[in-house]
C-alpha cells in the first residue's frame, strides 16, 4: 500500500532555532529573541523567579530585556548543545516565560503558533 504524505507535509513549519556559539568558559550560549503580546513586568523578583524556574541542571536562562515587549532568554549550556534533551529543556523554559512573564506572541521572529509548546492545540468533540 503506497500512502502520499504530501498533504501532511504541508501543514510543517521549520521553526529557526538561534546559532550556538562556543564561550570563553567552554559552555555553548544561545540568545532567543522573544517578543510577547504586553508589556513585560519590570519588577526583578517576577524575572528572578522565572529564570530559576526556567533554569535546569544542564543550562542557565537570564532574561534581557530589550523593549517594552521583547526580550532576549540568553541560556547558557554545560554541556553539548547537540544533544537532543536541549530541546525539550528549551520548549519548557518557552512555555515558562509564557504562563509566568507574559504572553509570546513570537520567537526568532516566527508566530507562536510555529512553536510546538506554544501552539495552542484545536480540540474536537467526536
Amino acid at each position: 500500500m503506497e500512502t502520499d504524505y504530501s498533504d501532511a507535509a504541508k501543514s510543517i513549519v521549520k521553526v529557526h532555532f538561534p546559532p550556538t556559539k562556543q564561550l570563553s568558559s567552554g559552555a555553548w550560549g544561545q540568545r532567543w529573541r522573544v517578543e510577547t503580546d504586553v508589556d513585560i513586568p519590570t519588577e526583578r523578583a517576577i524575572l528572578d523567579s522565572a529564570e530559576r524556574v526556567m533554569s535546569q541542571d544542564a543550562f542557565d536562562v537570564r532574561i534581557d530585556l530589550t523593549g517594552r515587549r521583547s526580550v532576549d532568554l540568553l541560556v547558557t549550556l554545560r554541556a553539548d548543545p547537540a544533544q537532543g534533551r536541549f530541546l525539550y529543556a528549551i520548549y519548557n523554559a518557552l512555555k515558562v516565560f509564557d504562563h509566568m512573564v507574559a504572553r509570546i506572541s513570537s520567537v526568532e521572529d516566527q508566530p507562536r503558533e510555529h512553536w510546538t509548546p506554544l501552539r495552542e492545540w484545536a480540540t474536537e468533540s467526536k
